[in-house]
Protein backbone atom coordinates (compact mmCIF):
# COMPACT_ATOMS: atom_id res chain seq x y z
CA UNK A 1 0.00 0.00 0.00
CA UNK A 2 3.00 2.48 1.04
CA UNK A 3 4.54 1.59 -2.21
CA UNK A 4 1.24 2.89 -4.43
CA UNK A 5 1.08 5.97 -2.29
CA UNK A 6 4.24 6.74 -3.54
CA UNK A 7 4.11 5.62 -7.06
CA UNK A 8 1.00 8.02 -7.20
CA UNK A 9 2.74 10.81 -5.28
CA UNK A 10 5.56 10.64 -8.44
CA UNK A 11 2.56 10.62 -10.66
CA UNK A 12 1.49 14.02 -9.57
CA UNK A 13 5.26 15.54 -9.26
CA UNK A 14 5.76 14.33 -12.71
CA UNK A 15 2.29 16.03 -13.07
CA UNK A 16 3.65 19.13 -12.13
CA UNK A 17 6.59 19.33 -13.52
CA UNK A 18 5.13 18.88 -17.10
CA UNK A 19 2.74 22.22 -16.38
CA UNK A 20 5.57 23.76 -15.10
CA UNK A 21 7.13 23.52 -18.48
CA UNK A 22 4.11 24.28 -20.78
CA UNK A 23 3.67 27.33 -18.48
CA UNK A 24 7.20 28.43 -19.50
CA UNK A 25 6.64 27.51 -23.21
CA UNK A 26 3.12 29.39 -23.01
CA UNK A 27 4.77 32.44 -21.53
CA UNK A 28 7.99 32.20 -24.22
CA UNK A 29 4.75 32.48 -26.68
CA UNK A 30 3.49 35.55 -24.86
CA UNK A 31 0.26 33.66 -24.00
CA UNK A 32 0.39 34.86 -20.15
CA UNK A 33 -3.06 33.85 -19.29
CA UNK A 34 -2.67 29.72 -20.65
CA UNK A 35 0.84 30.05 -18.87
CA UNK A 36 -0.93 31.41 -15.72
CA UNK A 37 -3.66 28.72 -15.63
CA UNK A 38 -0.75 26.14 -16.15
CA UNK A 39 1.73 27.33 -13.42
CA UNK A 40 -0.87 27.89 -11.08
CA UNK A 41 -1.94 24.08 -11.32
CA UNK A 42 1.76 22.86 -11.08
CA UNK A 43 2.17 25.38 -8.05
CA UNK A 44 -1.27 23.51 -6.12
CA UNK A 45 0.82 20.03 -6.26
CA UNK A 46 4.51 21.50 -5.77
CA UNK A 47 3.02 23.13 -2.64
CA UNK A 48 1.36 20.11 -1.32
CA UNK A 49 4.28 18.29 -1.66
CA UNK A 50 6.88 17.81 1.33
CA UNK A 51 10.54 17.57 -0.16
CA UNK A 52 13.60 19.69 -1.21
CA UNK A 53 12.53 18.89 -5.06
CA UNK A 54 9.04 20.31 -4.86
CA UNK A 55 10.22 23.11 -2.57
CA UNK A 56 12.36 24.33 -5.21
CA UNK A 57 10.05 23.80 -8.23
CA UNK A 58 7.66 25.82 -6.10
CA UNK A 59 10.01 28.74 -5.75
CA UNK A 60 10.78 28.70 -9.43
CA UNK A 61 6.80 28.38 -10.18
CA UNK A 62 6.20 31.74 -8.28
CA UNK A 63 9.28 33.55 -9.58
CA UNK A 64 7.54 32.62 -13.17
CA UNK A 65 3.74 34.11 -11.85
CA UNK A 66 5.93 37.35 -10.93
CA UNK A 67 6.90 37.24 -14.79
CA UNK A 68 3.29 36.50 -15.74
CA UNK A 69 1.43 38.53 -13.51
CA UNK A 70 3.75 41.42 -14.24
CA UNK A 71 3.28 41.23 -18.19
CA UNK A 72 0.03 41.17 -17.96
CA UNK A 73 0.00 44.52 -15.05
CA UNK A 74 -1.21 42.61 -12.25
CA UNK A 75 1.19 43.96 -9.64
CA UNK A 76 -0.92 43.04 -6.43
CA UNK A 77 -0.87 39.53 -7.84
CA UNK A 78 2.89 39.34 -8.46
CA UNK A 79 3.16 40.97 -5.26
CA UNK A 80 2.08 38.42 -3.38
CA UNK A 81 3.93 35.11 -5.50
CA UNK A 82 7.51 38.06 -4.54
CA UNK A 83 6.16 37.27 -0.73
CA UNK A 84 5.57 33.69 -0.90
CA UNK A 85 9.05 33.29 -2.05
CA UNK A 86 10.47 34.77 0.84
CA UNK A 87 8.51 33.17 3.04
CA UNK A 88 8.87 29.55 1.82
CA UNK A 89 12.42 29.71 0.87
CA UNK A 90 15.03 27.96 3.26
CA UNK A 91 17.66 30.94 3.97
CA UNK A 92 17.19 34.69 4.73
CA UNK A 93 18.31 36.82 1.92
CA UNK A 94 19.93 40.32 1.98
CA UNK A 95 21.48 42.73 -0.31
CA UNK A 96 22.88 40.30 -2.69
CA UNK A 97 19.27 39.35 -4.31
CA UNK A 98 18.64 39.25 -7.84
CA UNK A 99 15.43 40.51 -9.62
CA UNK A 100 12.59 37.94 -10.31
CA UNK A 101 11.50 40.26 -13.18
CA UNK A 102 13.12 42.74 -15.02
CA UNK A 103 12.93 43.93 -18.23
CA UNK A 104 15.72 45.92 -20.35
CA UNK A 105 15.89 49.15 -19.89
CA UNK A 106 15.47 51.24 -23.13
CA UNK A 107 18.64 52.69 -25.20
CA UNK A 108 18.89 56.35 -25.42
CA UNK A 109 18.96 58.38 -28.50
CA UNK A 110 22.50 59.13 -29.57
CA UNK A 111 23.70 60.65 -32.50
CA UNK A 112 25.94 59.15 -34.60
CA UNK A 113 29.36 59.68 -32.83
CA UNK A 114 28.13 58.70 -29.81
CA UNK A 115 26.47 55.36 -30.98
CA UNK A 116 29.76 54.78 -32.79
CA UNK A 117 31.69 55.31 -29.36
CA UNK A 118 29.14 52.81 -27.63
CA UNK A 119 29.50 49.90 -30.33
CA UNK A 120 33.45 50.04 -29.50
CA UNK A 121 32.72 49.73 -25.76
CA UNK A 122 29.94 49.04 -23.50
CA UNK A 123 27.93 51.26 -21.07
CA UNK A 124 27.65 50.15 -17.48
CA UNK A 125 25.29 51.82 -15.04
CA UNK A 126 25.66 50.63 -11.48
CA UNK A 127 22.63 51.62 -9.10
CA UNK A 128 21.40 51.14 -5.96
CA UNK A 129 18.29 50.73 -4.32
CA UNK A 130 16.23 49.63 -1.62
CA UNK A 131 13.52 46.98 -1.59
CA UNK A 132 10.56 47.63 0.08
CA UNK A 133 8.58 44.00 2.15
CA UNK A 134 6.46 43.66 -1.26
CA UNK A 135 9.83 43.15 -3.29
CA UNK A 136 9.56 46.92 -5.17
CA UNK A 137 12.70 48.99 -5.47
CA UNK A 138 12.60 52.74 -4.41
CA UNK A 139 15.46 55.22 -3.37
CA UNK A 140 17.03 54.56 -6.60
CA UNK A 141 20.28 56.32 -7.01
CA UNK A 142 22.91 56.01 -9.63
CA UNK A 143 26.49 55.32 -7.94
CA UNK A 144 28.84 55.32 -11.52
CA UNK A 145 28.42 55.72 -14.40
CA UNK A 146 30.17 55.16 -17.40
CA UNK A 147 27.49 57.42 -19.71
CA UNK A 148 25.45 60.06 -17.79
CA UNK A 149 23.05 59.65 -21.04
CA UNK A 150 21.79 56.60 -20.01
CA UNK A 151 21.30 57.00 -15.94
CA UNK A 152 17.48 58.32 -16.62
CA UNK A 153 16.42 55.05 -18.90
CA UNK A 154 18.20 52.44 -16.17
CA UNK A 155 16.59 53.82 -13.41
CA UNK A 156 13.40 53.78 -15.11
CA UNK A 157 13.74 50.50 -16.02
CA UNK A 158 15.04 49.41 -11.76
CA UNK A 159 11.58 51.32 -11.12
CA UNK A 160 9.76 48.06 -12.70
CA UNK A 161 12.09 45.63 -11.03
CA UNK A 162 10.55 43.22 -8.98
CA UNK A 163 12.78 41.22 -6.11
CA UNK A 164 11.64 38.40 -3.74
CA UNK A 165 11.96 40.74 -0.81
CA UNK A 166 14.43 39.49 2.37
CA UNK A 167 13.65 37.78 5.15
CA UNK A 168 15.07 38.51 8.85
CA UNK A 169 14.41 35.65 11.60
CA UNK A 170 11.41 34.36 10.01
CA UNK A 171 9.89 38.46 8.78
CA UNK A 172 9.77 39.90 5.79
CA UNK A 173 12.03 43.04 6.25
CA UNK A 174 12.87 45.82 3.42
CA UNK A 175 16.87 45.50 2.39
CA UNK A 176 18.59 48.62 2.09
CA UNK A 177 21.71 49.09 -0.26
CA UNK A 178 20.94 46.46 -2.76
CA UNK A 179 22.82 47.07 -6.10
CA UNK A 180 22.43 46.11 -9.65
CA UNK A 181 24.58 46.64 -12.90
CA UNK A 182 22.93 47.73 -16.00
CA UNK A 183 24.88 47.22 -19.28
CA UNK A 184 24.44 48.50 -22.67
CA UNK A 185 25.51 46.98 -25.53
CA UNK A 186 25.54 48.38 -28.64
CA UNK A 187 24.40 45.26 -31.42
CA UNK A 188 25.61 46.07 -35.02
Amino acid sequence: KRDKHIAMLERHIKIAENLFWLGKISLAKNREETSEKQFLKALDIFQKEENDDANSLAQSTHAFLVQVYENLGKSDEATKHCRAIAVERQTDFDAYIDPLYRKPPEFPMLKSYEFSKVQKESVNVLLEFDVDENGITKNINVIKSSNEKFNQNSIEAAERFRFAPSVEDGKIVETKNVRNLIKFVALE
